[in-house]
Order: structure tokens, then C-alpha cells, then sequence
């Protein structure tokens, strides 16, 4: 027994140790609420990210309440499942998702939106910390991923963006 919580807590360590790591930011021209309503409304995002297939969770988060997501990588769907790990309205919200099922090219990760008034808006930064399984491991699959995961990331960011600014016109103009 000891053995095997030995080997669990070395493949552990050894998966902290291959995490990788992609941040973004955008300063966002309307103000923090308008831009919090958006952007912790995980389902009105899934739309900019290319791999998500299917998010599923409640309209309104908070710490614990459980996820699951359908990525598509190289062509496979694979099944997620994860939680929301924290939620400070108008702050920070995170989210960690891994595989539930085994596939060819996994990609758990952890992902935090954070939120800065700033003079001009909101200042808007996703960090996504990542593990490469399967074949996203071979040898170019660390630039390839760190170039999807960041143009993800900006997508994102334009979305709440865009978003943002239509919540913020309409609110003017009603």
C-alpha cells in the first residue's frame, strides 16, 4: 500500500513538473460589472473556444459546483469533467477540467480569469495551465499547443470584449 502511494505521488509530482503555462490580457472599455456579468458566464464563452464541443454547468457559479465539457483534439472527442476551484465576484473566478475518459491527446488543465479596474475599463487576464498527454507530448506538440492556447485565449478576451461593450450599448441606449 505505501509502494503504490509512493508511485502516485512521484507521477504527481512529475505531472507538476511538465505543466505549462499560457497567459493573456486585455484591457476591456466598459466597467468591471459589465465586464464581470460577461465573462463569468462560462456557457456565453464556449463559443470562442475552438476545441470546446459542449460546456455543461449552472448559469451561475461558485466554489465547487461541478463541470463537464466536450474537447475535440486532433479530431477525438473526449469527455471532461472539473470544477469551479474559485469564485470572488467581481475578482477572479478558475475552473479545473482533466479527462474522464482515456485518449489519444489529452489535455487537463486549470484555467483563472482575473479582473482589474483600470482607468480606461477592466483589465481582463486568463492564465491556462496545462499538461500534454498522448501525442500532444511529441516533440512539436509543446509549440503547437502553446500557440492554440494562447490564440484561444485572445479569443476569449475579444469575445468578453465584444460582448461587454454590446451589454454596455444596450444598457446606455435603453
Amino acid at each position: 500500500m505505501v509502494q503504490g502511494h509512493r508511485l502516485h505521488e512521484n507521477a504527481r509530482q512529475k505531472m507538476h513538473f511538465l505543466r505549462e503555462s499560457v497567459t493573456e490580457s486585455l484591457v476591456v472599455p466598459t466597467p468591471l460589472s459589465t465586464t464581470w456579468s460577461v465573462a463569468c458566464n462560462p456557457r456565453m464563452l464556449a463559443s470562442a473556444v475552438p476545441m470546446l464541443g459542449r460546456f455543461q454547468g449552472p448559469a451561475s457559479l461558485r466554489e465547487g459546483v461541478q463541470i463537464s465539457e466536450i474537447h475535440t483534439i486532433l479530431g477525438w472527442p473526449q469527455k471532461y469533467s472539473g470544477s469551479i476551484t474559485a469564485f470572488d465576484e467581481g475578482s477572479v473566478w478558475a475552473m479545473t477540467s482533466s479527462p474522464a475518459t482515456v485518449g489519444p491527446a489529452s489535455l487537463p488543465h486549470d484555467v483563472e480569469y482575473s479582473f482589474h479596474q483600470v482607468r480606461s475599463g477592466t483589465r481582463v487576464t486568463i492564465r491556462c495551465d496545462y499538461t500534454r498527454w498522448g501525442v500532444l507530448r511529441l516533440p512539436l506538440g509543446r509549440q503547437v499547443v502553446r500557440w492554440f492556447m494562447s490564440r484561444t485565449l485572445r479569443k476569449l478576451l475579444l469575445t468578453i470584449s465584444r460582448n461587454a461593450q454590446i451589454c454596455s450599448s444596450s444598457y446606455v441606449h435603453a
